[in-house]
């Protein structure tokens, strides 16, 4: 099998993995019952807080942000060496 029949042949197995799973999201919604990744499972209360909710959110955009920064500056570090390998093209 070439290349260009494998990627084909990858596509169309995805292309109906997906269409297989939105087919069983509309049955669901059609029975009334929500898809499992929108269900939130209850959390068992436990006696101890851990933390306040508004400490779990900061917490999770604190996350967030660090992430953001992160592949920031992986974009940056990649267009710095875009531009060296460039000016070593021009110079040979």
């Amino acid at each position: 099998m070439d290349k260009r029949n494998l990627i084909n042949t990858m596509h169309s197995y995805a292309r109906s993995c997906l269409t297989d799973q939105l087919e069983v999201m509309d049955n669901l919604i059609a029975a009334g019952k929500e898809p499992i990744s929108e269900q939130v499972p209850e959390v068992p209360k436990s006696k101890k807080s851990k933390k306040p909710q508004s400490d779990v959110v900061e917490d999770s955009d604190q996350r967030s942000l660090s992430i953001l920064e992160r592949i920031e500056k992986r974009q940056i570090e990649t267009l710095k060496r875009l531009e060296t390998l460039e000016d070593a093209v021009k110079e040979n």
